[in-house]
């Protein structure tokens, strides 16, 4: 047995990747056959090692070949390398018995995964040796196998927080804080620990510490944004997921988080932003694509009413096609632009609503507001409009309608119903609903 202490480490290493498979993701052959070089040297077996250009390959063989590592490029064109810690975390559960490792020219990339901590392994800037890479790759299977004192403190911290033990996990965490001139996993375990026990503003401290030594450290902003959330902060909370959405890439979860938030916030000019994200995303459920229209929506009427047409206007055709021109969408969109007055522009977007759209109640009350504004008998809009009322359309613009036909009919008692409707619901347009009134009824008096 060799006493060559690099040797011993090697070995290791070699024990660890033995009889497992080990995927490389990267478009570049030369960085592929790189880490294959260095992979020979282990001894590691060409039958275990699978070199691939694309990240959709490497999903497609995920569940069949179930790698134990991965090295994968930070960029893979319309993909980034790291959003394959998911399916990867799927099938390999354990970071103990696995290697994530990033590959990237980029030292801003290098930082990102230093800061998904727990997660990537390691990273390896090119160009790079093989014994570059190896002495890399023995850094972390070391501190798996065999960890220095701060590692076995994280350990057993998350085997008390396992046995449902807080009180315990934040003892060895505060010790493990000692341990490290970088503790900011340590950190973010110990604010963990106090959200079991409730004690929120002593986790929110932890996070923030945790932030003050690494600031893009993730499960830091991570923790930190859920907390203010619980605590219903929601601008501080915007601030945490906004750092989230840049640095690291977003998952459809996320996304229709900082959305939301974006709009509570009132932060809509950065929804056009998140727009470009979510146009990149494959997988997109149901809430993420519910909070982009929404997100969209809002922003395109906040620019209507600061005169920005063209703008709004582009934020409707994105959420239009967000939508795939969903009925209650497009209906949405053709009333916030006759709200301003746009009759051309709102006459546009009826022929989105297609064949099957136009079977639609969405349609109906679409086609109805703009027919008004090109002139429709009062008694036909008052029968028209009273059926949508009844089926539950009770936006501003059809009670506006009723309200104005009511008046152009002399139906005193209707008019004043459905003016009543307008002051509880909508009292910001009631002063300029009762001008208008007023000027038909004068112009009414002046023919009689």
């Amino acid at each position: 047995m060799s006493s060559d202490p690099r040797e011993k480490k090697s070995n290791l290493l070699k024990r660890f990747l033995k009889d497992r498979n080990v995927f490389i993701i990267d478009r570049n052959k030369t960085t592929r056959d790189g880490v294959i070089r260095c992979l020979d040297q282990l001894d590691v077996h060409p039958k275990q090692i699978h070199p691939m250009r694309s990240f959709e390959a490497a999903i497609e063989l995920m569940q069949k070949l179930k790698p134990a590592a991965i090295f994968t490029d930070y960029d893979l064109e319309d993909q980034y390398g790291i959003e394959l810690l998911g399916p990867f975390r799927e099938v390999n559960p354990d970071p103990d018995q696995s290697l994530f490792v990033i590959i990237t020219a980029n030292t801003a990339q290098s930082a990102i995964a230093q800061a998904a901590e727990e997660n990537v392994d390691t990273f390896v800037l090119k160009p790079f040796s093989s014994v570059q890479l190896e002495k890399r790759l023995i850094k972390v299977v070391l501190q798996k196998v065999q960890p220095d004192d701060y590692g076995r403190a994280i350990k057993t911290g998350k085997r008390f927080l396992a046995a449902d033990k807080p009180n315990d996990a934040i003892q060895e965490f505060t010790t493990a804080v000692g341990l490290d001139s970088k503790p900011s996993l340590a950190y973010y375990y110990r604010g963990f620990s106090n959200t079991k026990i409730d004690t929120l503003s002593e986790a929110e401290g932890d996070y923030r510490e945790g932030l003050n030594v690494n600031r893009l450290h993730y499960k830091c902003l991570v923790g930190l944004y859920d907390l203010l959330l619980l605590e219903n902060k929601p601008e501080e909370a915007y601030d945490i997921v906004k750092r989230l959405a840049r640095y690291f890439p977003a998952n459809p979860k996320r996304l229709a988080g900082v959305l939301r938030l974006a709009i509570v916030t009132k932060n809509y000019h950065d929804v056009e932003h998140f727009y470009q994200t979510f146009a990149n995303i494959e997988e997109r459920n149901s809430d993420l694509v519910k909070y982009i229209c929404a997100g969209l929506m809002v922003c395109g009427k906040y620019y209507l009413q600061h005169n920005h047409p063209g703008r709004a206007i582009d934020l409707f055709k994105k959420a239009a096609a967000a939508s795939s021109n969903q009925p209650g969408i497009i209906k949405e969109i053709i009333l916030y632009l006759l709200e301003s007055r746009r009759i051309d522009e709102a006459r546009k977007f009826l022929p989105r609503f297609g064949e099957l759209g136009r079977e639609t109640i969405d349609f109906q009350v679409a086609k109805f507001v703009l027919d008004f504004t090109t002139g429709i008998d009062p008694y036909e809009a008052l029968s028209l409009g009273d059926k949508l009322v009844l089926a539950g359309q009770e936006s501003f613009l059809i009670y506006d309608i009723l309200s104005k036909s009511a008046a152009r009919l002399g139906m005193e008692k209707q008019k004043n119903s459905y003016l009543a409707q307008i002051r509880t619901r909508w009292p910001e347009n009631i002063d300029k609903v009762l001008l208008e009134i007023s000027v038909i009824e004068e112009e009414l008096r002046k023919k009689h």
